[in-house]
């Protein structure tokens, strides 16, 4: 690591040390906890926690003064609309008079959503992105590249952005000219190690224009790679390792909670979960009981260290499945997205999202998206050059797995529209979900 990457290091932890080092103690107990390689070490963890989360909200949260049990079992599972609807029942009277910090997500799924967070989630937050940057191969005060939308909310000053050497990438403007600048950047000064962090989208506009050039970069400085907020396509997940020789891995996460959980290298294709910060539990989608490990449901977190506004048994939206690792301790094996954009077979199995995303395989697709319009019917947006010869293979591939009697459409179009948060949505379901 540089010397200037070094001495950010040592000034973030040297700042955390005159606050009382709230960032380190709790860096450390997630590495605690997530170190564990028994369940039940977790579990008695989630007993303490879980106990003084639940009474807290009974005593001072006016949603919950009506329960007389402190088990989370007993406390309904709730969600966004829920929350919006009775805002100000959700919130901690006795945290009303003290410091608390707004979170809002964009809106750009659903209504919008402001979320109120105490010292205690914030500096939670910290420790959590810390650890799991940390497990990518990111150095805390490394040069940071950054992909998302960067709205005035979010846009760090340009002071600001140089103190944390955060390059701001905006991923509405990431034409061939900026993709052009950022490879430059990222193959400059490669003994100076460099993280990526962004939109799915955006590694696959990366990809895909790597793929078009005729000359190699040196990205030998490049450390660690993060991709969230959307589906990771496999394509663009095992094409970045070819350019990059660094694994580009997933993370799960929102606005409203922080990380819930994110591929680690040497996992595979499953989801670490943050057991240290959140308790996890997978819900059938017509009742609120838990489905068996293996098998898809609703994704219900409870977060554990948010007490200005307690999000406990928080409908995030979200499908997976859950599973056992090898070690004992819970993990995440797939992670569908929204579940108002699952999509279906024609007698209303679930299809996985990643079927779609095979279609970045045949040759000549510059980029698609997937809908499904009705119960049999689906349609496919393509964009695509003078190479593309497949409509027919395509045809045949989806009924395979959509059925027989699938009616599939395919339009070919110049442009794919970017949802108001900058991202792009490739599966959509209108029929299950008409507001799209």
């Amino acid at each position: 690591m540089a010397f200037t990457n070094r001495l950010r290091n040592k000034a973030f932890w040297l700042l955390d040390t005159f606050k009382g080092s709230p960032v380190k103690k709790h860096f450390n107990e997630v590495r605690v906890i997530l170190g564990y390689d028994n369940w039940n070490q977790v579990k008695q963890y989630h007993k303490i926690k879980i106990g003084e989360l639940t009474q807290h909200a009974i005593r001072n949260i006016p949603f919950y003064s009506n329960l007389n049990t402190a088990r989370l079992e007993d406390f309904p599972v709730v969600f966004k609309r829920k929350i919006v609807e009775n805002y100000e029942e959700f919130y901690a009277e006795n945290y009303l008079k003290e410091k608390y910090w707004i979170k809002s997500t964009s809106g750009s799924t659903g209504e919008p959503f402001d979320v109120r967070q105490n010292d205690l989630k914030i500096n939670r937050n910290i420790a959590d992105t810390l650890y799991f940057s940390q497990r990518s191969g990111y150095q805390l005060g490394s040069s940071l590249f950054y992909i998302r939308f960067w709205d005035e909310l979010l846009r760090k000053s340009g002071l600001q952005a140089k103190i944390q050497n955060v390059v701001q990438i905006e991923i509405t403007e990431l034409d061939d000219r900026a993709l052009n600048r950022l490879c430059q950047q990222l193959s400059r000064n490669p003994k100076r190690t460099k993280g990526l962090l962004g939109y799915a989208s955006g590694f696959d506009l990366l990809i895909r224009y790597l793929a078009d050039q005729h000359v190699r970069f040196d990205f030998s400085g490049v450390k660690s790679a993060i991709a969230m907020a959307e589906a990771l396509s496999p394509v663009t997940r095992d094409k970045f390792k070819s350019y990059f020789d660094v694994p580009l891995l997933s993370r799960y996460s929102n606005t409203e909670n922080g990380i819930i959980a994110q591929q680690i290298p040497g996992t595979g294709t499953d989801f670490i979960i943050n057991w240290a910060s959140y308790y996890i539990e997978i819900l059938d989608f017509n009742s609120d009981t838990p489905v068996q490990n293996g098998q898809q449901g609703r994704i219900v977190i409870t977060d554990l260290f948010n007490y200005a506004m307690p999000l406990i048994r928080y409908d995030t939206g979200d499908v997976g499945t859950m599973e056992i690792g090898h070690d004992g301790i819970p993990l995440l094996s797939t992670i569908e997205g929204r579940l108002h954009d699952t999509i279906y077979d024609t007698e209303g199995n679930i299809i996985s999202s990643f079927i779609p995303s095979y279609l970045e395989r045949y040759k000549g697709i510059i980029e698609y998206q997937f809908l499904q319009t009705g119960k049999k019917e689906y349609t496919i947006n393509l964009i695509i050059n003078d190479q593309f010869s497949v409509e027919k293979e395509i045809i045949e591939f989806m009924k395979s797995h959509f059925g027989a009697d699938a009616e599939l459409k395919i339009n070919y179009i110049d442009s794919i529209p970017l949802l108001s948060s900058g991202k792009r949505k490739k599966v959509l379901n209108t029929f299950k979900n008409p507001m799209h």
